[in-house]
C-alpha cells in the first residue's frame, strides 16, 4: 500500500511537468524541457505595465491596457509615428535611470512613439524563473503591438523593440509571436534590437525558438559588450543579421571588460551615447561637474547601435574596439 501514494506523487510530478501552462489570450506554453527549465509565472504575478511616451508628454507615460483599446486611443500614441518599445532586463525595472536617458535622448532627436515595457516582477525572480517569464512577456508585447494596429492602424513593421540582457531575447519572443498567425495577424515587426542579449540558458544548441535568432524580425541587429569569449555574461552566438561586438585592444585591459557591474550596463552606455540633445554635445565637450555626465562625456568614441538608422542590407559581424582612454574612464567610473 506504501507504493501507492509514491506512484500517485510521481504521476502528479510527470504530470506537473511534461503538461503545458496556459493563460487565457496568451496561449500555451511548452514543457520547461523545450527551452528553459521552469514553467513561467501567472502573468498576474509578472505584472507586466506599459507606458508610452512621446514629444507631448516626454517625462510622465500615458498607461496602456493591451485588453482595453480606449487606453491607446485616449492615449498620445500615433500611428504617423515609428514606434521604439524598449524592454529591461534581469533584476532589473524601467524605473533605473539610464532608460530615462534613452527615453529622453530618442525624443530629442527622433519623433517617435517610446514605449515602456517594465515586468520587474517577473524579472526580480530567480535567474531561472525569470528566464521562463520572458516567453510570456514577449506574448504579452505581441498582443500589445496587435492592439496599436487595431486601434490606431499602426503598421507592424513601423515597430522597433529594443531589449536589453533577458529583455532581448524578450524582444525576440514577441518577434516571434507577432509572426504566429493562430494568435496574431502573423505580421513581422519592423526591427529588433538586442543589447547584451542574456547568455546563460541561452547559448551554446538550441531550437531558434528559444532564444532572439534572425527570424524574429526582417532585421535583427546585436550589440554585445559583455561576451562570453572573455568571460562575460552575455550571448556570443551569431543570431542576428547583423551583430556588432566590444572587444578589449589587449590581454591587459580584459579584466575591466568583464568585471560584472561595469559588464552589466556597457552596452546601454554606448548605445544611448550618440542620441544627444544640443545640452548633451555641450557636456560631451566637459562643460558639466556630474559624475555621471563626464563619464558618459568620454565614451564619444562608442559605436552608435540602437538608436543609429542601421541599414537593413547589412549583413555578418561588426567590431568595436574602444580606445584606451575610453576604458580608463570606464574602469574608473564604473
Amino acid at each position: 500500500m506504501a507504493t501507492l501514494p509514491r506512484l500517485l506523487a510521481f504521476m502528479g510530478f510527470i504530470a506537473a511537468v511534461w503538461c503545458n501552462t496556459c493563460f487565457d489570450d496568451l496561449g500555451c506554453f511548452d514543457s520547461p524541457h523545450d527551452c528553459h527549465r521552469m514553467t513561467p509565472s501567472n502573468p498576474a504575478d509578472i505584472g507586466t505595465t506599459f507606458q508610452v511616451f512621446t514629444r507631448d508628454n516626454p517625462k510622465i507615460g500615458d498607461v496602456l491596457d493591451r485588453k482595453n483599446l480606449d487606453t491607446i486611443r485616449g492615449s498620445r500614441f500615433s500611428p504617423s509615428r515609428e514606434t521604439k518599445i524598449f524592454v529591461h532586463g534581469w533584476k532589473d525595472s524601467m524605473q533605473w535611470g539610464s532608460w530615462e536617458k534613452f527615453r529622453d535622448r530618442f525624443l530629442d532627436t527622433y519623433d517617435v512613439n517610446v514605449i515602456y515595457v517594465d515586468w520587474s516582477k517577473g524579472s526580480g525572480m530567480g535567474y531561472l524563473k525569470s528566464t521562463a517569464n520572458t516567453r510570456v512577456v514577449g506574448r504579452e508585447i505581441a498582443k500589445l503591438i496587435e492592439a496599436f494596429n487595431a486601434a490606431t492602424g499602426a503598421t507592424f513593421d513601423s515597430m522597433h523593440i529594443i531589449g536589453h540582457s533577458l529583455g532581448a531575447h524578450t524582444a525576440g519572443y514577441a518577434g516571434e509571436a507577432c509572426q504566429d498567425p493562430t494568435s496574431n495577424k502573423g505580421e513581422a515587426v519592423g526591427r529588433i534590437t538586442g543589447l547584451d542579449p542574456a547568455g546563460p540558458e541561452f547559448s551554446g544548441n538550441l531550437d531558434n525558438a528559444c532564444r532572439l535568432d534572425r527570424s524574429d524580425a526582417p532585421f535583427v541587429d546585436i550589440m554585445h559588450t559583455d561576451g562570453e569569449v572573455v568571460g562575460g555574461a552575455g550571448l556570443m552566438d551569431q543570431i542576428s543579421t547583423l551583430m556588432a561586438a566590444r572587444t578589449c585592444p589587449d590581454v591587459r585591459w580584459s579584466l575591466r571588460c568583464v568585471i560584472i557591474t561595469e559588464s552589466r550596463h556597457s552596452s546601454w552606455r554606448a548605445s544611448r551615447h550618440h542620441v544627444r540633445s544640443p545640452q548633451r554635445r555641450r557636456e560631451r565637450r566637459g562643460r558639466t561637474s556630474k559624475p555621471d555626465e563626464r563619464r558618459d562625456a568620454r565614451l564619444r568614441h562608442a559605436l552608435i547601435w540602437a538608436t543609429r538608422r542601421t541599414s537593413t542590407r547589412g549583413k555578418g559581424h561588426s567590431i568595436w574596439r574602444p580606445t584606451q582612454r575610453v576604458l580608463t574612464a570606464r574602469g574608473k567610473g564604473g
